[in-house]
């Protein structure tokens, strides 16, 4: 191979393509459709949410629930794509972004307030039943512990790609150390590599062909130096 010099540009596009294959090949740990289920199920018969439902059903039972949206203090009915999950103490408390298969369905008063937005309300673990926090948490923990380890072998692997481009001088050294990383050079960088290996071997070629021995050239070549002509 030839001598293709390893810029900043070439080491950054290295860089994203292994980064892409690490990705497709690692994807983010997600919530497992037990889990969600279990989520869902539990929040849908938490004991605000029960409340709520009746509160709700009388509200319609005396008409009220039929007065103008603004009129914040009557629950409605929301269907729930996705949640955010908290657990922990207030100091050290970890988030999941939970997205159901299909939407959860619960009854709240104001679905702009407090912990709720238009896309992600947000659910306390501690605030769900007692019979579903022990399974709740310990699937959380689970699924946060596991997204720890992804990130961090993520970084590792991105730390470790980046110190070998940046220790590589030319494309040939990096390949010599990874030959797989070919298949993450840009097409360019390869077919000038390959390039400058066909001219070398097309003068090869030529010098077998006509049988040039460069030997009494090179001697004409010096005595004439030394004649000063």
């Amino acid at each position: 191979m030839a001598s293709v010099r390893m810029t900043n540009l070439l080491r950054n596009d290295i860089f994203r393509n292994a980064d892409s294959a690490y990705v497709t090949a690692n994807p983010q740990p997600i919530a497992s459709t037990s889990f969600l289920d279990l989520v869902k199920h539990a929040i849908e018969n938490s004991l605000p949410n029960r409340a709520l439902t009746q509160f709700l059903s009388e509200c319609e039972k005396s008409g009220l629930a039929q007065r103008p949206h603004q009129d914040t203090n009557i629950p409605a009915n929301r269907d729930i794509p996705e949640i955010r999950l908290s657990a922990g103490n207030n100091d050290d408390r970890e988030q999941l972004e939970l997205r159901f298969n299909t939407p959860m369905s619960i009854t709240c008063i104001n679905y702009r307030t407090d912990n709720f937005s238009w896309n992600t309300p947000t659910f306390y673990v501690e605030d769900l039943d007692l019979n579903f926090i022990p399974e709740v948490r310990e699937n959380f923990d689970a699924l946060v512990e596991a997204k720890a380890k992804h990130n961090k072998e993520l970084r590792d692997y991105r730390a470790s790609i980046r110190d070998l481009l940046d220790k590589c001088t030319t494309l040939k050294q990096l390949l010599e150390i990874w030959p797989a990383a070919e298949s993450l050079v840009p097409s360019e960088s390869i077919q000038k590599l390959h390039e400058k290996v066909t001219r070398k071997a097309k003068a090869e070629q030529i010098k077998e062909e006509i049988q040039f021995d460069p030997t009494i050239a090179n001697q004409a070549v010096l005595t004439s130096k030394m004649l000063g002509v």
